[in-house]
């Protein structure tokens, strides 16, 4: 059982009895409240404080991740930005 501090989700995950993976499954206040009475552990987490971040520029397009991943693979563009860090 995991609650969000920040916006009160909740949610749950239980090992399936016939495969063994792993399901996660919303929780409402009622099921929380029900799974916490009966035992279950419950973790709480907040949201990431990136997400109170302003924002300025551009969206990132469709282009910009395709032109990031080739400079990815592009070992002089990797070697020039890694300098720069260390500039």
């Amino acid at each position: 059982m995991r609650v969000c501090l920040d916006d009160d989700r909740g949610e749950y995950s239980f090992r399936c009895p016939v495969c063994a993976m792993t399901v996660v499954k919303a929780a409402e206040h009622r099921t929380i409240d029900l799974l916490v009475a009966s035992g279950v552990h419950m973790d709480t987490w907040t949201l990431p404080e990136e997400l109170y971040e302003r924002k300025t520029g551009a969206p990132i397009s469709h282009d910009d991740i395709i032109d990031f991943h080739a400079q990815l693979h592009n070992n002089e563009v990797l070697v020039e930005a890694l300098q720069e860090l260390n500039d």
